[in-house]
């Protein structure tokens, strides 16, 4: 006999408690972040979590489903890509946009952004003193010894 979805509800939900406050649990808990693995689980091209949300919510679903985790760590909250590419921002790449289908998003070292964000930094002048104000700009020692340059 299968259990009701609230029994099988109340059972992890008991597990995952039990291990949280160090009593010893039935099985250990599994809680999942998925990331971009629902793309490789299924074959679903990674741009779909940016671009086809019908079809990326299917094939995380089906991971889930299939998976059946006890918990849910995260869930990747991807943006919308064809929004983002109005914005077109200097500090990110992802599937669809700068990357081929199927890479993963990445990150674009802000260390290059860094120098213009000086110089533009050194602009702003007090003008009750005459002196700079205050640097909101935190770089790293590497990139103000490359702003000397």
């Amino acid at each position: 006999m299968s259990k009701s979805p609230e029994e099988l509800y109340k059972e992890r939900e008991t597990r995952i408690m039990n291990a949280a406050h160090l009593e010893i649990p039935d099985r250990i808990p599994i809680l999942v972040a998925l990331t971009y693995f629902p793309a490789v689980y299924t074959g679903t091209p990674k741009k779909a979590a940016w671009y086809d949300h019908d079809k990326w919510y299917e094939a995380t679903m089906k991971t889930f489903l299939d998976y059946q985790p006890d918990g849910i760590w995260s869930i990747q909250g991807f943006s919308p890509g064809a929004v983002m590419e109005l914005l077109e921002p200097k500090s990110q790449r992802w599937p669809g946009w700068g990357l081929d289908d199927d890479s993963e998003h990445q990150a674009i070292e802000i260390g290059r952004l860094c120098r213009p964000l000086v110089r533009a930094r050194n602009l702003l002048i007090d003008l009750g003193t005459g002196r700079l104000g205050p640097c909101p700009i935190r770089c790293s020692a590497a990139d103000r010894r490359r702003d000397r340059l």
